[in-house]
């Protein structure tokens, strides 16, 4: 996908992501999909990953891919430093020891 291409990821008929692109048109999380798409009608939209017969959503590649970046932080946090995990895609680092 282009970086100047305005990116979200959907769940259902809601966004649950949004690339910074697309919020340069007022696109928001949490928006249904269709009044996105009238705001930004070139909105690339991915629907999360579904799971079995049931179609459940499976968030386990974000899952996998937050706890990867948190690895990436942790070698750089220093036993004076703090690392905190907020959520699937936020963390906060205290570096200054």
């Amino acid at each position: 996908v282009p970086d100047d291409e305005p990116l979200a990821v959907q769940q259902w008929s809601s966004l649950i992501a949004v690339d910074y692109v697309s919020r340069s048109f007022g696109v928001k999380r949490g928006m249904n999909v269709e009044e996105a798409k009238k705001i930004c009608p070139n909105l690339r939209c991915v629907h999360v990953e579904l799971i079995g017969d049931a179609n459940k959503v499976s968030l386990k590649r974000y899952r996998d891919a937050s706890f990867k970046v948190l690895d990436v932080f942790a070698r750089y946090v220093g036993k004076n430093d703090v690392l905190c995990r907020a959520s699937i895609d936020e963390a906060y680092l205290d570096l200054t020891g």
